[in-house]
């Protein structure tokens, strides 16, 4: 169903090309992202039957159904998050449905890097080594730059950017000692696309997919690219609580189910990078080939400088106070 509506879309794309010189480009570009695919979808998968896989954010939304996910393919699961009561229903679930997966919780706020160590030393003592860490929490506070408190920007750069280099710094060396490891790390469309109401979350997410692009070279410059790996996963909208009222025209929601199984099926393949959906991939190449004018003409066209204006904040906000409580005060 998800797979005809992007065809419907494609097809729309190339009825819109204004010339048959248009229309082969966008064949081109489309048969290359056809190949690239055709070429992932080939390689080995990564086996994590009995190995230990840790999410942040795993209590709800994407990374309930990244923990679903992993559970499925047989890994054993640590979850983070801040909310106690969706990790402890989560964990349940797990239970009842994957006991293999024997899933271990905490309550973690990773924009903290003292909470982070601490917690991390806890996991390798309770689960022992950490084969996967998936960085998936996230927060978004979905006002302009004016109206955004101070405290709020940091928040979301602690979150969304820092806490990648607290998970690498926590869990990387004994990834070396054991010579494996893989860092999966949720970063988003708008690292690409900027959009009005999202200028921190968007340079957050920006910085996120930079710093592990950044730590996957470090790694291959060091000689351990071939065992320690980094998948980036950059979605577009996605059904969670944090982006309630979050539209656009032309792309559909995704739902995490399809996110997860797609990021999942990435990681397995060994994938550096995911964009989703394949409609969005397409404008990011474009993109990057385009003139600025043509550029802003697809954002205006997707509905990209509008899709924040229903958006509901009240979970973004629920983050925001626990984090702020569990750091000893609001500002």
């Amino acid at each position: 169903m998800r797979m005809s509506f992007f065809a419907q879309k494609w097809n729309k794309a190339l009825s819109l090309a204004r010339s048959p010189a248009e229309k082969r480009w966008l064949q081109v570009f489309g048969g290359l992202l056809l190949a690239s695919s055709a070429y992932e979808l080939l390689r080995p998968l990564k086996d994590v039957r009995g190995k230990v896989v840790l999410i942040t954010g795993g209590g709800a939304g994407l990374g309930r159904a990244l923990a679903f996910q992993f559970a499925g393919i047989g890994a054993r699961l640590v979850l983070w998050d801040l909310d106690g009561a969706a990790l402890s229903a989560t964990a349940a679930e797990l239970r009842e449905r994957y006991p293999g997966s024997a899933p271990l919780t905490a309550v973690c706020d990773v924009s903290d890097p003292t909470a982070v160590y601490a917690e991390a030393t806890r996991t390798l003592a309770a689960a022992g080594p950490v084969f996967t860490v998936v960085g998936n929490a996230g927060t978004v506070s979905g006002r302009d730059l004016l109206s955004t408190p101070d405290h709020k920007i940091e928040l979301t750069f602690a979150v969304n950017a820092l806490q990648h280099a607290w998970l690498a710094k926590a869990f990387l060396p004994a990834m070396l000692d054991a010579r494996e490891g893989h860092f999966l790390v949720v970063s988003s469309v708008t690292a690409f696309v900027g959009a009005p109401k999202m200028i921190d979350y968007s340079a957050s997410k920006a910085a996120s997919r930079a710093l592990a692009l950044a730590l996957r070279a470090e790694l291959r410059a060091a000689g351990h690219g071939d065992r320690i790996g980094v998948t980036i996963v950059c979605p577009s909208h996605i059904e969670t609580g944090l982006f309630k009222g979050f539209s656009t025209p032309l792309i559909p929601a995704m739902t995490p189910e399809y996110v997860a199984s797609c990021s999942v099926a990435a990681f397995q393949r060994g994938e550096v990078e995911l964009v989703l959906p394949g409609l969005v991939r397409l404008g990011v190449v474009l993109r990057a080939l385009l003139p600025q004018w043509a550029s802003d003409a697809m954002d205006r066209l997707g509905g990209v400088h509008a899709g924040m204006q229903g958006h509901d904040g009240r979970a973004s906000e629920k983050v925001f106070a626990i984090m702020e409580k569990m750091r000893g005060g609001g500002k």
